[in-house]
């Protein structure tokens, strides 16, 4: 996505979007969910000011919650650390560290930061596999995001533009890269207590850090060696090619998949080479994965 976007901008996109399906301001839902939301953000306040939300449609991946409907979400979660099997969702949506603004109806959400370290950034909850790892820069970039997603092919929240992990230097301001690097000298401190820090470290990390950020390629964790995969092929990163392949091929697991997906669509001799090279090194389960022109 592009740099800052302005609240008021972002709104007015959503309104051309979307004409027909913005709710008017609703007074009394915004001051349920300020009661149940002491700490409320400015820019949610700002947003619930002009529009009450939006109906279901179909063009959109998600929808902007009503404003009562997000504070009775937020008493849903704080209820969900005492009764729920998985009390570690409680705090994704329970008003005090963060706020869920946005639905697709099917227990996936967009949600709001309120706590440092992370806010005012947002992010997204999936059901199927929850972190609070930042992928938007404020709620202003949430509802672009949700506008420039209006009748995409493929309307799913998980195809939505995202700022993080950015691509460009430009894109990523100092505080972010600032928090990027605290986190993951934190998570190096202690990796079994900090390893979502490292998740979340990558995600804000500045493409000029690769070389540092290249080493959890190496981590036990196969996640994060995953993730970090997965990164080194959105920056085209080639100092790291031959790494890569390495732990591939000498720690398996999800790197794998991971590292012919990050080679795949690189238009570059060197990556066509490394893939060579692994598919000379695996069996035939993984032949789906590579390029046409390297399938039997």
């Amino acid at each position: 996505m592009a740099g800052e976007i302005n609240l008021q901008t972002a709104l007015d996109r959503l309104r051309r979007a979307l004409p027909e399906d913005l709710w008017p301001p609703d007074a009394a839902g915004l001051e349920d969910l300020q009661r149940n939301v002491s700490q409320l953000p400015l820019e949610v306040s700002q947003v619930y000011g002009q529009i009450g939300g939006m109906r279901r449609s179909p063009r959109l991946p998600l929808y902007t919650m009503r404003p009562g409907e997000v504070a009775a979400t937020v008493h849903e979660f704080r209820l969900a650390g005492q009764t729920f099997y998985d009390v570690g969702l409680a705090p994704f949506g329970d008003g005090e560290h963060a706020i869920l603004l946005f639905s697709d109806g099917s227990g996936n959400y967009l949600g709001l930061h309120v706590k440092a370290p992370f806010a005012p950034r947002g992010f997204i909850l999936d059901h199927e596999e929850p972190n609070f790892e930042p992928r938007f820069k404020s709620l202003a970039s949430m509802l672009d995001a949700l506008a420039e997603s209006v009748d995409r092919e493929e309307c799913y929240f998980g195809n939505m533009p995202t700022d993080y992990p950015a691509i460009e230097s430009a894109l990523v301001n100092a505080d972010d890269r600032e928090l990027s690097l605290q986190l993951l000298n934190q998570y190096y401190r202690d990796p079994p207590k900090y390893r979502a820090d490292a998740h979340a470290a990558m995600q804000l990390s500045h493409p000029d850090d690769m070389e540092t950020f290249a080493n959890l390629l190496d981590s036990e964790d196969m996640w994060i060696s995953e993730k970090m995969c997965r990164i080194v092929g959105i920056r085209r990163y080639r100092p790291a090619i031959n790494r890569m392949v390495e732990v591939a091929i000498g720690k398996g697991g999800n790197r794998v998949i991971a590292t012919i997906v990050a080679l795949r669509g690189w238009p570059d001799e060197e990556a066509l080479s490394a893939l060579r090279v692994i598919k000379g090194r695996l069996g035939k389960d993984y032949d789906v994965y590579f390029p046409q022109s390297l399938r039997p």
